[in-house]
């Protein structure tokens, strides 16, 4: 759930930026593995990015926004969205 946060809260200049209120997601774990591994470590100490979760959505469970990136989206959830009902946190393997 940091990345919901990081942007808009340590980032003030994007505080009006919906974009930065969202949740970044990923297609399948690979692609979500390659983009943590390819993190600054400046960043992922300030942030703590640690681990990928895996989950299903439907549209009832909030917005995704699709970027240039075929293999991302941006997710924001309804209010009453849980995310421990939905994510699970996998292995390094993807298991």
């Amino acid at each position: 759930m940091g990345s919901i946060i990081y942007a808009a809260l340590e980032k003030p200049k994007h505080k009006d930026n919906c974009l930065a209120w969202g949740l970044s997601l990923f297609i399948d774990i690979k692609s979500a593995n390659d983009v943590l591994k390819s993190l600054s470590k400046k960043k992922n100490q300030k942030v703590n990015y640690m681990a990928v979760a895996c989950g299903k959505l439907t549209d009832n469970d909030g917005i995704k926004h699709s970027s240039q990136n075929k293999n991302h989206y941006t997710f924001y959830p309804k209010v009453d969205f849980d995310f421990n009902d939905k994510f699970t946190i996998v292995e390094d393997n993807g298991k």
